[in-house]
């Protein structure tokens, strides 16, 4: 039994022991039952209150659980929103040939198709037999929509050869490169984030063939 109901249980008793005796024992029940108003009235009071806090409870764990929904939301909304963003400023490195008549087979041509400029730009070097095939152009930077020739320079021990496109090509169907190689250029966009573009170049009826192999996001 709780205290409360204890308490009213006492005062009910002593109540019913002063039915029988002189008037400042009906005094005594009069403020016997005053006390019993008051203990009721309490009783009364601490049940409500009990009951309103487990409703502000109930409410204030759902505005939490609320709260935190509307933040996943928001964290997702601004992930997007940080995504578009990148996208709006990533540059797009290709590499392409470009066609020429008789029997020159072009030029090699390192192109920036992004929205975004390349900024840091490099390609890294090739290496095999002793030989290292380095990838020259002319800037580090390559604006959107903006093209420079890539120039293949093969380096043997002290000497060094300019390698054209079609003598490239020879090279490759003679098996003096590896069939196909790989070439990896790096860049950065304007926020930074390193990109890594993966292409492989062989050679197919006397012509050079690149092949895109992918983009890594750093």
């Amino acid at each position: 039994m709780s205290p409360d109901l204890n308490s009213i249980a006492r005062a009910v008793e002593r109540l019913a022991q002063t039915q029988q005796k002189g008037p400042w024992d009906y005094l005594y029940s009069v403020t016997v039952l005053l006390t019993l108003g008051v203990v009721v009235w309490y009783t009364v009071e601490t049940c409500m209150l009990r009951k309103a806090g487990q409703r502000q409870s109930g409410e204030t764990a759902k505005l939490l659980r609320e709260a935190v929904q509307q933040n996943q939301v928001w964290a997702s909304l601004l992930q997007e929103a940080q995504r578009q963003n990148e996208v709006s400023l990533m540059p797009i490195v290709t590499i392409a040939v470009e066609a020429a008549g008789g029997d020159d087979t072009g030029r090699v041509l390192l192109q920036n198709i992004g929205l975004g400029p390349a900024f840091n730009l490099k390609i890294d070097r090739l290496g095999w037999d002793g030989r290292t095939l380095q990838f020259e152009h002319g800037s580090n930077t390559l604006k959107p929509g903006q093209e420079e020739e890539l120039v293949f320079h093969v380096v043997e021990r002290d000497t060094g050869h300019l390698l054209r496109p079609k003598t490239l090509c020879n090279w490759i169907d003679l098996r003096q490169t590896p069939d196909p190689f790989n070439v990896v250029v790096r860049c950065q966009s304007v926020n930074s984030r390193p990109y890594v573009f993966q292409f492989n170049i062989t050679s197919r009826a006397g012509q050079l063939r690149i092949a895109y192999q992918g983009t890594l996001s750093l």
